[in-house]
């Protein structure tokens, strides 16, 4: 049902999102305005996402208002919506994944306990005129929240830009608010395809939640339906693979009984052309994503991330350091010199060892430093500085940085830095040396050779031994996606867990390392989310004894 010429849409005085045909849509802000409430652009707060613009409240162009009034007819009045707009132009199959995703999401959990339930989602055309017309209204009704001199804003964006010489930071609120607005200007001057996503709001961010004080049979009931429902998510051939602070939310209800759920499953299924093709899609194939993380993270450029496994980046310093000999013309590097940079490697400890002897411990022959300290082409060109020089450095500052990052978890980082070397050690000493010892070298262009410590993740090589590690870390007889994407997710919760836990709280924090962190076979991988749950029951009974 399109807008026709004739017909009028009314802007309510009240909201400044609100653009119903008839002022008898509601926009279901965060404070539950209804048509006849003064509502302030404080009630819709923003985010503006890699993919997605997200705004809090319903920002409807006139000519989806029917299928969504129709959707939310049998929804409680004083529901909380989010509205989620996409680029459907640029980024088709990214959002083609997310909507398969939240398909299957709602065919899970239908009622929405323990999900962001999903009311509606259409795409809007930019080919029809008079589709794109009405989208074009919605988006100049965001365009007017966005204004940048207005005094509902909230004060974090309202005050003058914090950035040194004007450049703008992503860690502005102001930067950010302008570079939205930006985003969705992009939109009104090309014909773009807009996809817009209609989703109940759950509740606020993990980081919002106060850590407990003490240890709480409400926490701890919260936790074991955090890993119950996403052992359900699971059974349904679900994966989340980005569960981190912002993606699970929590809300106490009228008994102050606290749940969380779970948000944004954008990694759950990606799509990418580049890819080889697949039966099931003509036009694009399934990414593995856990390996996508490698390629993305830029984890010697980029912060480490505390909920991604610590096993990723461990592997991307051992493999580093390890295959960088291989990288010399020519190498004489052996099996001999392979076997016992291998032990001495393993045998660092990561929380004690001085940045210094790390470095030391990084040079591995004269040869390699000279040829990795030669820069043969001209970095005006290129327009960055050549870091092939500081290939292994960055390695070894990785693996300072983890301990730091991964303190929760430090009694696990020697027994899992071991079983990394272990296993990257023996499957370069099966492929990458000949019969008699001879290193087989391997070739990197310049330009790559260049990006320094993430060159080597545009090998076929790294490649390789990254589907032989993860297929051995996790004891697997051959790679298999699906226990590699669950213990993935495993990790994320038991460190989302441990984020919150009481530092009183020994029960729990025992429960979590010595179920949620350990991996000592594919049998006990398969369990160990139930056997928690169990362990957490167990407890829940003792504390009502008590």
């Amino acid at each position: 049902m399109a807008a026709t010429k004739n017909e009028c849409i009314i802007c309510s005085e009240h909201c400044p999102l609100d653009q119903s045909l008839d002022n008898s849509l509601p926009c279901h802000c965060t404070q539950n305005c209804t048509t006849a409430d003064t509502c302030n652009k404080t009630h819709h707060p923003l985010y503006d996402g890699t993919v997605k613009r997200v705004i809090y409240g319903i920002c409807a162009p006139a000519v989806l208002q029917p299928f969504l009034k129709h959707a939310l007819a049998n929804m409680p009045p004083d529901i909380k919506i989010i509205t989620l707009i996409a680029n459907s132009t640029l980024q088709a199959e990214t959002m083609r994944g997310e909507i398969e995703s939240m398909k299957a999401v709602d065919a899970a959990d239908p009622k929405g306990v323990f999900t962001s339930k999903l009311i509606y989602q259409q795409i809007v055309f930019a080919r029809n005129t008079e589709e794109r017309e009405c989208s074009h209204v919605g988006v100049r009704r965001i365009l007017k929240k966005l204004s940048t001199e207005d005094d509902t804003l909230p004060p974090s964006i309202a005050q003058k830009c914090i950035c040194v010489n004007g450049k703008r930071n992503t860690t502005c609120p102001r930067c950010k608010y302008l570079a939205l607005r930006k985003n969705l200007e992009s939109w009104l001057k090309r014909a773009t395809d807009l996809h817009y996503i209609y989703m109940e709001y759950t509740g606020e961010t993990l980081a919002t939640l106060p850590s407990e004080s003490t240890p709480s049979p409400s926490f701890y009931r919260a936790c074991q339906n955090l890993l119950r429902n996403y052992n359900t998510l699971y059974d349904h051939q679900i994966c989340h693979l980005d569960l981190h602070a912002a993606n699970l939310t929590w809300n106490r209800d009228t008994s102050g009984n606290l749940a969380f759920k779970f948000i944004d499953f954008g990694f759950n299924r990606v799509y990418d052309q580049r890819e080889k093709l697949c039966d099931k899609c003509p036009d694009c194939a399934a990414v593995d994503v856990t390996k996508l993380f490698m390629r993305i993270c830029r984890v010697t450029k980029n912060p480490l991330r505390p909920w991604h496994p610590v096993e990723y980046p461990m592997f991307h310093a051992c493999v580093t350091l390890l295959l960088s000999p291989l990288l010399v013309p020519d190498t004489v590097w052996n099996l001999t010199n392979h076997v016992a940079k291998v032990k001495q490697i393993t045998l660092l400890d990561l929380a004690t060892v001085p940045e210094r002897d790390m470095v030391d411990l990084g040079s591995v022959d004269d040869a390699t430093t000279a040829f990795l300290a030669r820069c043969p082409l001209r970095h005006a060109v290129y327009g960055t500085p050549c870091a092939r020089a500081a290939l292994q450095h960055e390695a070894y500052n990785l693996l300072k940085k983890i301990p730091q990052t991964y303190c929760n978890i430090r009694q696990h980082l020697p027994l899992i830095w071991g079983r990394v070397c272990a296993i990257v050690g023996a499957e370069i000493s099966r492929v990458h040396f000949a019969p008699d010892g001879r290193g087989q070298g391997i070739h990197l262009p310049d330009p790559v050779l260049c990006e320094g410590g993430e060159a080597l993740t545009h090998t076929s090589e790294y490649s390789k031994i990254f589907d032989v590690f993860r297929t051995q870390f996790y004891f697997c007889q051959e790679l298999d996606l699906r226990t590699v994407e669950r213990e993935f997710d495993t990790f994320s919760l038991a460190a989302m867990i441990l984020y919150k836990i009481s530092p009183q709280d020994v029960h729990l924090r025992a429960i979590v390392h010595s179920q949620l962190m350990c991996c000592t076979s594919f049998e006990k991988n398969r369990t160990k989310l139930s056997d928690a749950v169990a362990d957490i029951e167990l407890r829940l009974q003792s504390m009502s004894c008590t």
